[in-house]
């Protein structure tokens, strides 16, 4: 919930101890708004690292399927798309 600040006046404790004080709708989508923004900054890269991963695996399925096979151009390490 921190992102990647842990400090003692971070946001994500400002914007909590400010709905705590004072409860009502402002100040809860506040808080909602650092959360979600502070988990998307923490998980980011991993998140990133399965999107990457998935587009990868479903280019490779349907080059299959078309009947195209993934090789490595030794020369530049690409991948090449071909019928062999």
């Amino acid at each position: 919930c921190y992102g990647d600040d842990e400090s003692i006046n971070s946001e994500f404790l400002c914007a909590m101890l400010q709905m705590l004080r004072d409860d009502n709708a402002v100040t809860r989508a506040r808080f909602a708004e650092v959360t979600r923004n502070n988990i998307l900054t923490y998980y980011r890269q991993s998140l990133n690292d399965v999107l990457v991963t998935a587009c990868d695996n479903y280019l490779h399925m349907q080059m299959n399927e078309a009947g195209y096979h993934a090789g490595y151009d030794n020369e530049h390490g690409d991948i090449v798309w071909g019928k062999f």
